[in-house]
């Protein structure tokens, strides 16, 4: 199962997403601000790629986990 929590910053996405992985040993994708350090001039579809890349992160994931878990901010 896939799920992706998205909301306003400071509502409690990533502390949920913690607690849907103990309790159900599931694999968390962090937001993209904390896997990735933002460049200083950003590429065109710099957001865009990053994007991809957790993606196939959660992906890759899928046959070790039942439930993937993507943090994200809107």
């Amino acid at each position: 199962m896939i799920i992706t929590l998205e909301g306003a910053p400071a509502v409690g996405k990533s502390t949920t997403c913690v607690a849907i992985a103990q309790h159900y040993s599931a694999f968390v994708v962090p937001e993209v601000n904390k896997l990735f350090a933002r460049p200083k001039h950003e590429p065109e579809n710099w957001y865009l790629n990053r994007q991809v890349a957790r993606w196939e992160m959660g992906i890759r994931q899928v046959e070790d986990y039942e439930w993937i878990v993507f943090d994200k901010t809107l």
